[in-house]
């Protein structure tokens, strides 16, 4: 393979999805897109050989997302000043996770394809986009800053704002949300969960509005490590109640920088066109797959119980495919054979030391 004919790939894969065709959740598919991705980057990724030589050929090589932070997990074609390179938040220990990329080719219709699966599945749809997350400008390293930007290039009405700098504009989005009222502009905010929760504690006490048919909002989240600072159910009763939005068109997303490929709870898809089960759990396209592995064995778990989360997302070109998390989860079942992931929490420290891996000693083998 070469990097033009596996995005050349992936775009028809993306279009066979769209088409509702049954071959885009192949397994066979999927497992050949794997193998051959997996030669390509350790061909091209000398990091990502070493550790994969380490590990004695045990198993597909799930990189830890520690490893991010410490070494350079980029493929050989990629130049050192790359001008995409995006960070992670580096909010539990200060230190940011790095991904340089040759471009954003894959990451881009990666996420477009997704986003419009599960948030837009409406043909010719077009939205006033009202962003509660930092601008690329102010972040130019910020993957989620560069996720919104293009999300409101391909599916905004060309009149929306970004509202959260230094702090959040809570009457310039009033505002927005008034005119887009007045015009009949459905909406689509696009928020993380501590932008909501300086939402709900700046805005006038009591005031509801009732948003135009078609309007939704996506909540990204929030750092690892921080997502307790926020009560997800309360945020979505108050928005549901303040908007007058029904509660399943609150959706969830689940994105990592060292992943291309978002998932999105259900609720909205199943509300909208009903080929899906409505859950909060996160789905993803065909080329993502997350296997929930025992932390002690780093072997599978049983379907349905609880594990270390490890995901293959076959539109990371330029850096590994295969990413080890410390988030706890479970697979969910959708009812169609595939499944959605419920998000459980992180794994404890002491257990994330010990999933099988000392990582020091990877990161000295891998260096």
């Amino acid at each position: 393979m070469n990097r033009a004919t596996w995005l050349e790939r992936l775009a028809k894969w993306a279009d066979d999805w769209r088409a509702g065709r049954a071959d885009a959740w192949s397994p066979a598919r999927f497992a050949a897109a794997q193998a051959e991705l997996l030669d390509w980057q350790l061909s091209h990724i000398a990091a990502f050989s070493a550790y994969a030589r380490a590990r004695g050929g045990a198993g597909l090589p799930f990189v830890p997302v520690t490893a991010f932070k410490a070494i350079a997990l980029t493929a050989d074609y990629v130049p050192a000043d790359s001008p995409v390179e995006f960070h992670t938040s580096g909010t539990t220990d200060g230190q940011p996770g790095r991904v340089r990329l040759l471009d954003t080719t894959a990451y881009d219709l990666s996420l477009l394809a997704g986003f419009a699966h599960f948030m837009c599945p409406e043909a010719d749809l077009r939205v006033r986009c009202l962003s509660l997350v930092p601008t690329d400008a102010a972040r130019p390293h910020s993957s989620l800053g560069h996720m919104t930007r293009l999300l409101m290039q391909h599916f905004g009405d060309g009149r929306g704002g970004w509202f959260l700098g230094q702090t959040l504009d809570v009457a310039g989005l009033r505002c927005a949300l008034h005119a887009a009222i007045a015009e009949a502009v459905p909406v689509l905010v696009l928020a993380t969960s501590l932008a909501i929760q300086a939402w709900m504690d700046a805005w006038p006490a009591g005031e509801t509005l009732v948003l135009p048919r078609g309007s939704r909002l996506m909540d990204t989240g929030g750092p690892k490590g921080r997502t307790q600072l926020t009560d997800r159910a309360a945020q979505h009763a108050w928005l549901a109640r303040t908007l007058g939005l029904d509660p399943a068109l609150l959706v969830g997303e689940f994105g990592m920088t060292e992943l291309a490929t978002p998932r999105y709870e259900t609720t909205l898809r199943a509300r909208l066109v009903g080929d899906t089960a409505p859950v909060r759990a996160y789905a993803g396209p065909p080329w993502l797959g997350t296997v929930v592995l025992d932390p002690a064995t780093q072997q599978p778990v049983k379907t349905g119980e609880t594990g270390m989360l490890a995901h293959i997302d076959l539109a990371n070109l330029d850096t590994p495919a295969f990413v080890l998390t410390a988030d706890l989860g479970r697979a969910v079942p959708l009812g169609d054979g595939r499944e959605a992931i419920a998000l459980l929490g992180r794994v404890p420290g002491a257990e994330w030391r010990g999933c099988g891996l000392d990582v020091d000693d990877l990161l000295a083998e891998m260096r």
